[in-house]
């Protein structure tokens, strides 16, 4: 009857209050107890009487008779008889307040009246309650009063809790008492304490309920999220997989709000590079709400990948010691592409010159390609246009169209009328790199007098005429098609230049870059690209120019000469006294072999001569001539004492004075330089100097010194 009459009274307290205990003591598993239940069988006893539950003891026979509790309750007499250690303290700890107001206990007392009273001073029942552990306050107390000389007394509330009783007295029936607890919270602990000592001195007590009264909840959860996530990319891609754990919340009325992830990627997911915002809502049972974020930040730590060419070896230009070289600029990915920002920079559309293509500069202030173009063309035209274009300025190359690589044709493009721009609609993707320079030949290919582009006289060559953050156009020149006729400059193509920015910056770090002139040897060419994150990459080529040029000698012809008077002749240098020369295109001091060498003494006859010229690269020239060496012709070998010759010194005709057969002039290398078979010669078309001449008469051959002024 009694779980009956809990179960409605339970159900009722819920439909309107909180309930926080309803202790009804049928057992003992809701309270805890600083002594265990005892009992010896007679009047020494503490435990669970109906529930007949006395621990190890026996149902004791002198258990009051106490009226009006419904089913068990706790009873206690003679605390101490047992030997146990008093007060005895029952506890109940725990009990959630969370969202209560207007705490009230109930609790039914009672104490068997014994004529006239076995109540002393010593005796009391108190029960005391604290909140969130703010320490223990009185709530209810019971002590001894309505003492005389000779006996004891009763039970009575003690009001103002000065330790005598002054209030309703405890008697056989249960007597509920009420009491108010103050205050709120989250968790409440109540206590009763009891000390009953001697016999007949008892307490019994049951049906300890508290409730409370929902308050108006209008505060919102407390919720924590992750402190903030900073963390590097993953491998090879734009983000990094990222986990995390859920916010958590806590509430004052609610003990279980909910949590829900509110904005951001879900735990787990790929996250991009830079900074996502994660944030969490919670949510308690009356709908109050409170959000939380964290950041989420991934770095991209990973450097782009670059490719450079393969090493090149080229040989030298003619003559010249280097070679122009030109290379495809290195290419570049990352792991985080930059999407690519369009851009067209415009000139002008006025016109008032035309019919031809026009060349023009361009300089990269960032890196940039070139897609296409948009022109001025004639009313009524319909052209095939062709667009060149070369590493560095067109001046220079406005004759010369192998300097230049057409990279895009678009044919029969119809005008849309002088004045107006008019889409060529190419897809060019001409890079041209942060601080380079290109130039461009836009032109039509069947153009006429009136159907052709139109273009206008510029001011200065090479002047910058518009601009914007990433290019700048230069004045250029108009020049027919295929690189015919005069070049007129300056003048200003007039269209619109379409081009894209973004992507990797690839710049040239050391080196001379495509289109240069490169010296002969290794010159090692460096590039570096930079992401958007400001990671670098590098990587190197060499360009080799080899020297494959032969030195050049003008070889001598065949020399004659004479012995001198001890019948041998001394081989001079013939390249250190110029009678032989060279030339080299890139070794100051060439490598020289003359055989014989020079000082060497030969005799009279034909020794054949070579001179091997070897430059630093290795490349030689040979030179091979013969060298004739007569006999000696001294000036007292023969015995024409009288023959004479006049005028001497001499620069015109010179008369030798006896008739000859022949005459020979020969210079101090011993060369022959002129010849006669009079007995006249002119010598003004020698040089000046020292020269032996050889006189063949009748009677004999002498030899004379001519000096030749």
């Amino acid at each position: 009857m009694k779980k009956i009459f809990t179960l409605l009274f339970m159900l009722t307290l819920s439909l309107s209050f909180g309930q926080v205990l309803n202790e009804t003591f049928d057992d003992a598993t809701g309270f805890t107890t600083s002594s265990g239940f005892f009992s010896d069988g007679t009047g020494d006893y503490f435990g669970l009487a109906v529930a007949d539950d006395w621990g190890a003891g026996t149902t004791p026979t002198q258990l009051k008779a106490y009226t009006g509790f419904t089913g068990a309750f706790l009873t206690g007499m003679d605390l101490d008889g047992e030997g146990a250690t008093l007060p005895i303290v029952i506890d109940w700890t725990g009990l959630d307040i969370t969202g209560l107001g207007s705490l009230t206990f109930n609790g039914e007392f009672a104490e068997f009246f014994d004529t006239p009273g076995d109540i002393d001073p010593n005796d009391f029942i108190i029960v005391q309650y604290q909140i969130d552990g703010g320490g223990y306050q009185n709530l209810i107390a019971f002590e001894g009063a309505d003492f005389s000389t000779s006996v004891n007394g009763i039970f009575r509330e003690d009001t103002n809790f000065d330790g005598e009783g002054d209030g309703a007295a405890l008697g056989d029936a249960a007597a509920n008492f009420m009491k108010m607890i103050p205050g709120a919270g989250t968790t409440l602990d109540l206590r009763m304490t009891v000390s009953v000592d001697s016999g007949d001195e008892d307490f019994a007590v049951d049906n300890f309920v508290i409730t409370g009264t929902p308050t108006s909840d209008t505060t919102p959860p407390v919720i924590t999220c992750p402190t903030d996530i900073m963390m590097d990319n993953d491998a090879g891609i734009c983000g990094a997989i990222v986990t995390f754990a859920d916010a958590t919340a806590t509430d004052d009325t609610d003990p279980s709000p909910s949590v829900t992830q509110t904005a951001g990627p879900a735990s787990g997911s790929e996250f991009p590079v830079g900074d996502t915002v994660i944030e969490f809502t919670a949510t308690d049972a009356s709908g109050n709400s409170s959000t939380c974020t964290f950041t989420i930040t991934v770095n991209d730590v990973e450097g782009p990948m670059i490719s450079c060419p393969l090493d090149i070896t080229v040989d030298n230009d003619p003559g010249l010691c280097e070679a122009v070289v030109n290379y495809a600029i290195p290419t570049a990915t990352d792991n985080c592409p930059q999407p690519p920002t369009p851009g067209t920079l415009g000139t002008l559309f006025t016109g008032g010159n035309g019919s031809f293509g026009n060349m023009f500069d361009i300089n990269a202030l960032s890196n940039v390609v070139i897609n296409s173009f948009d022109v001025n063309m004639d009313n009524g035209a319909v052209l095939d246009v062709d667009v060149y274009a070369k590493v560095g300025t067109w001046a220079g190359s406005e004759d010369t169209p192998g300097d230049w690589t057409l990279i895009g044709t678009a044919t029969g493009v119809v005008s849309n009328g002088d004045g107006v721009p008019t889409p060529l609609n190419l897809s060019l993707n001409y890079s041209i790199p942060l601080g380079e320079t290109h130039a461009f030949y836009v032109t039509p290919t069947n153009g006429t007098t009136g159907q052709g582009f139109n273009y206008t006289n510029g001011t200065t060559t090479g002047a910058v005429f518009a601009s914007d953050a990433n290019i700048e156009f230069l004045e250029g020149a108009a020049k027919a098609f295929p690189w015919t006729g005069t070049t007129f400059a300056p003048r200003i193509f007039n269209g619109n230049i379409i081009y894209e920015t973004g992507g990797l910056n690839v710049q040239l770090v050391s080196g001379l870059g495509t289109g240069a002139t490169f010296p002969v040897g290794t010159t090692t060419e460096t590039y570096e690209v930079t992401d958007a994150s400001g990671n670098t990459s590098t990587c190197s080529f060499d360009v080799t120019v080899e020297d494959v040029e032969a030195p050049v000698i003008m070889c001598p012809a065949d020399q004659t000469v004479t012995a001198d008077a001890s019948g041998t002749y001394t081989v001079p240098d013939y390249l250190g006294d110029g009678i032989a020369t060279v030339t080299e295109n890139c070794t100051a001091d060439p490598t020289v072999v003359q055989s014989p060498s020079p000082g060497t003494m030969v005799t009279a006859g034909t020794t054949s001569v070579s001179i091997i010229v070897t430059d630093d690269a290795g490349n030689q020239a040979v030179c091979v001539f013969n060298l004739m060496v007569e006999p000696s012709l001294g000036v007292d070998d023969v015995a024409l004492a009288n023959v004479s010759m006049f005028p001497n010194p001499a620069s015109g005709t010179v008369r030798v004075n006896t008739a000859v057969e022949n005459i020979s002039i020969f210079n101090v290398l011993g060369q022959k330089v002129l010849v006669s078979t009079s007995n006249t010669f002119d010598v003004s078309n020698l040089p000046s100097g020292s020269y032996l001449v050889e006189i063949t008469a009748e009677a004999g051959t002498a030899t004379k010194q001519l000096i030749v002024e």
